[in-house]
């Protein structure tokens, strides 16, 4: 023990068989460096491009069930769902709601009306104020279908238009499940083209359903359709992606260039020597002849199967299981829909009908086969090259790292941070002026690409 030397070990005042460490004037008065931060010299890197709004995509009743889920973003001890299914047969939506609680309590879903795909309704900034509210206790087995009037309980509806299907509050967990019409003479109603706002709130340790809630979340990111439709986003274009025009088309030998019917010979023009041709007038001789304007489109082609491509882009999202994505079939189907929605928002001519596909380990391995025809061969071949820069690869990959990110209940699929990467793309010319054995050749080859993702769609148990 040193009483001159900052902490030493000394024994203690009241106890001897114990050692203090003591801090002396010596140390108290010494001086110190503040610590500084150190000043990156790299600027934080947002999304590249220039942003574009890709409008929102209405959805549709179809044959069967549409089904939906989604976390409450209430955190992962809570691992508050929602999930749904939504039978356009019979007018209405079966919700069930699941949370990692147990005992006494309840828990709630809120709607609000979000508008439709063209024209949306913005989140009032009081959540639950005029909201669609039902709570359930799962372990009393009680709900009430309210609106919302304010920060306090919810009132109850005049008419009850949910319906309480069953209760569970084991394991671990509290789950109901309830249905609703589309249709309501209180609160949010719900049509094909229309979209709402959820929210999500619980109370623990008593089943009063007018008890205040412990917590309560409104998912404002996004608006969600119970009919299958995608909410509106913002994707991002590389600058080397403009709108540049492609190749213009020749005029067809023997024909003028101007838009009527002009000489046949395709030698020269016919009129007086330096004097340009113009196009017919139907007034008089003496009125000025219009200023010549951007050449014809060339007549369609006898071959115009010549045009139709196909495109085959490979790609890996890193940080997904595949063993995982694959046993939950409503992720894997979700999956894949992000894969096509982000080839065709980003990708101007492209749409989802044209892209098939199929995914297998690695990571996440995609294959996606898009498939132009006619006029839409333009957009596949104009897509091919695009994906040949690399500032162009980076910039889709930021849009199909978002909408992945996007797929509801992607997490438990998480085995780390996602990424895109080895994005790359092929295209084939179907049919053309090629030789009938180099057709074959290249339809062979494509059909036995086609056949084997197929095997592998079917393998999988989902159509491609």
């Amino acid at each position: 023990c040193n009483w001159n030397i900052p902490r030493s070990y000394c024994k203690d005042m009241t106890s001897g068989a114990a050692d203090q460490t003591f801090v002396t004037d010596r140390e108290r008065t010494s001086a110190f460096s503040p610590y500084v931060a150190p000043v990156s010299s790299v600027a934080c890197q947002g999304a590249s491009g220039t942003p574009l709004s890709v409008p929102a995509i209405a959805g549709r009743c179809q044959a069967g069930g549409i089904t939906g889920e989604i976390d409450c973003g209430l955190g992962a001890e809570m691992d508050f769902r929602v999930s749904w299914t939504t039978d356009c047969a019979q007018n209405k939506v079966d919700f069930v709601l699941s949370a990692r609680r147990s005992g006494a309590g309840w828990f709630a879903l809120g709607l609000h009306d979000a508008g439709t795909a063209a024209a949306k309704v913005d989140l009032t900034p009081t959540r639950m104020s005029g909201a669609d509210i039902v709570q359930v206790s799962a372990a009393a087995g009680t709900m009430r279908d309210g609106v919302g009037i304010g920060y306090t309980s919810p009132r109850a509806k005049s008419s009850t238009v949910a319906t309480l299907v069953s209760t569970e509050s084991a394991r671990g967990r509290w789950k109901a499940s309830f249905s609703r019409p589309f249709s309501s003479s209180q609160g949010v109603s719900f049509a094909a083209d229309g979209f709402v706002w959820m929210m999500c709130a619980y109370r623990s340790g008593t089943n009063d359903l007018d008890t205040k809630h412990h917590a309560a979340h409104a998912i404002s990111a996004t608006r969600i359709s119970l009919f299958g439709g995608v909410a509106e986003s913002t994707r991002y274009v590389a600058s080397s992606q403009g709108s540049s025009p492609g190749p213009n088309p020749s005029p067809a030998p023997g024909t003028s260039p101007g838009p009527g019917p002009g000489p046949t010979s395709g030698t020269g023009p016919s009129a007086t020597p330096g004097a340009a041709p113009t196009p017919r007038a139907s007034g008089p001789a003496s009125m000025p002849a219009p200023a010549p304007g951007p050449p014809p489109a060339a007549a369609p082609s006898k071959n115009r199967e010549s045009q139709d491509m196909i495109s085959s882009v490979q790609l890996v999202v890193e940080g997904i299981d595949y063993v995982r994505l694959s046993a939950n079939a409503f992720i894997f189907d979700n999956f894949r829909t992000a894969v096509k929605a982000s080839l065709a928002a980003f990708f101007q001519g492209v749409t989802k009908t044209m892209v098939s596909v199929v995914l297998s380990a690695g990571s996440v391995r995609v294959a996606a086969t898009v498939i132009g025809k006619g006029s839409s061969s333009d957009a596949v071949r104009n897509m091919t090259s695009s994906l040949q820069s690399a500032s162009v690869q980076d910039s889709f990959s930021q849009l199909l790292v978002e909408q992945v990110r996007a797929v509801p209940s992607i997490a438990i699929c998480q085995s780390g941070a996602v990424a895109v990467s080895g994005v790359n793309a092929t295209v084939f010319q179907i049919g053309g002026s090629t030789s009938s054995a180099g057709r074959r050749g290249v339809l062979s080859t494509l059909l036995a690409a086609i056949a084997a993702a197929l095997a592998v769609a079917v393998a999988l148990g989902a159509p491609p």
